[in-house]
Formats: structure tokens, sequence, C-alpha cells
């Protein structure tokens, strides 16, 4: 399986800079991402970890502290956004995106309409044409560092190209 995840400014909607890895591949994933997903509500420190369904591998492991600000712990390195060129090409958002939201009580609508803009900042970058060239699936998660005094300056879209 190929994955990437691209992190998106939540206010600007900006690149910040993305992350490209292998693994085994998914033989029995059905048409939803392969992940299992693990929660750790914040009372004080909490967070969500992504893990491949299939081998057990952490794709993504971010904290989140209640009134303070959390991190992304895995990846642990990030490539910086001008590593991804921009084309003149436009992929469409795919009908089997998946959104993904925990810590915050956002409308799905709400979260449908965002995810819009999240995938019009990112559809015409080389490493999403690339996956695009394959049957493929996409998530989006809206990531926030903190809760109990939601801080959209530290918040980040996170989006999930997987094939």
């Amino acid at each position: 399986m190929n994955l990437a995840i691209l992190v998106l400014d939540f206010e600007s909607y900006s690149l910040e800079g993305g992350y490209f890895n292998t693994y085994e591949i998914c033989n029995n994933c059905n048409s939803n991402l392969p992940f299992d997903i693990y929660i750790y509500e914040p009372l004080d420190f909490g967070g969500i970890i992504f893990k491949c369904s299939q081998t057990n591998d952490t794709l993504f492991r971010a904290t989140v502290v209640w009134r303070g600000i959390g991190s992304i712990i895995y990846p642990s390195y990030f490539l910086p956004a001008d590593t991804f060129q921009i084309t003149n090409n436009v992929i469409p958002k795919p009908d089997s995106l998946e959104l993904f939201e925990y810590f915050l009580n956002i409308d799905k609508s709400t979260l449908k309409l965002k995810s819009d803009t999240v995938w019009f900042a990112i559809n015409n970058l080389d490493i999403v044409i690339d996956f695009s060239q394959e049957l493929f699936k996409a998530g989006i998660f809206l990531y926030p560092p903190s809760v109990g005094g939601f801080s959209p300056k530290a918040a980040k879209w996170i989006v999930f190209l997987c094939r």
C-alpha cells in the first residue's frame, strides 16, 4: 500500500508539508481506508492513532491537549510544501472521500463543505495526480491539537491518500 499524508493549515488551507511511505498491501480491505483508529479522550492529555488494519503499523499519531497545544508525533518529519509541484491537471474529489472528526462537535454538513475547500487546495498537486492514476482512497481528518478552547491557529487538515 502506498500512503501519502498531506498537512494543511486549518484557516488558510495552505499546504505545510507531506509524507510518503509504502506498507504491506492490504489484501482483505474493503472500500474504506484500511485504518484502525484509536482515540484517547483528552481529559488533560489525549490523542489519536491511525494504524494500518492489516499490519498494525502506525500511520499517524498525534496528541491532543485540554487547554494546551498537542503535536503530531508520527510521522516525525514531513517534506516541505515546495517539494510538491503544482500541475495543470485537476483531480475531482472522490465520491468515497472519508471524513474524520474527533474531539470536536462539528456538524457533518459543515465538515463536508470544508472538505471541498481542503480538496480544492490539493487537487492539482503532482502527488494527487500520481495517486489518481490507479484506484485510490482518500480521507480528511480535522486535527485539533487543543480542545476545551479550540485554537484554529493550531489546527490542521490532514489528508490521507492511499492505494
